[in-house]
């Protein structure tokens, strides 16, 4: 299997509504920098923080 092709190649363009009063480009950039942040949360949940000790003790004692 190869890698997965784009869904939709030909749009390059995606319409977004908020309710930030800031301009257009800097809510965009907000909003892509917020993405990032929040999948480096997901990432590090499931791989080493995962493995952290947990709450229960006797998962800390095994």
């Amino acid at each position: 299997m190869g890698e997965q092709g784009e869904l939709f190649p030909v749009w390059r363009h995606h319409a977004f509504f908020t309710d930030n009063p800031a301009e257009t480009l800097q809510a965009e950039r907000e909003h892509r920098h917020h993405a990032v942040v929040e999948q480096v949360i997901a990432d590090s949940k499931a791989s080493a923080r995962a493995h952290l000790p947990s709450g229960h003790f006797n998962a800390n004692a095994a």
